[in-house]
């Protein structure tokens, strides 16, 4: 018998100082699904955003988002691409990813859980040593 839906959705910093992390996080994450999919009593779906930093370099993305799915082995295979690369200062584009997270495709009756994943904060909380001290890019072109 199905008690509830649940949407679970992680964010996760794919920046070069995840790279001690960044299996492991993938693993984590593998857990948590696989032992979500072994319940009876919920209808689960994930979704996945990756998220590094600006300025952009070639061939890096900003947050790439993975829409919601209820097949285990297309997040797997979301999982498998997460590579930690990019990033110049220590803070990241955060707000971004959550941005995308708040746009994915949410189902209204669904209880809804977002996983943050990182190792540094977002832009906008000290100037020092942050590149974009005013906060995220996203929030600055929609002024």
């Amino acid at each position: 018998m199905i008690l509830f839906d649940l949407d679970l959705a992680f964010a996760i910093d794919c920046t070069i100082s995840m790279r001690p992390y960044i299996l492991n996080a993938t693993d984590r994450i593998r857990e948590i699904i696989n032992q979500i999919k072994s319940e009876r009593t919920l209808v689960a779906r994930f979704a996945l955003v990756e998220y590094r930093d600006y300025p952009l370099e070639e061939n890096i993305f900003v947050t790439r988002v993975q829409s919601f799915t209820n097949a285990e082995a297309e997040m797997n295979g979301w999982l498998d691409q997460c590579l930690a690369q990019g990033g110049g200062d220590t803070p990241e584009a955060v707000a971004d990813g959550l941005y995308d997270i708040l746009n994915l495709s949410w189902d209204p009756q669904a209880v809804k859980i977002c996983i943050l994943i990182a190792d540094a904060p977002p832009h906008g909380l000290h100037p020092i040593g942050d590149s974009f001290p005013s906060g995220s890019l996203l929030a600055m072109t929609q002024t």
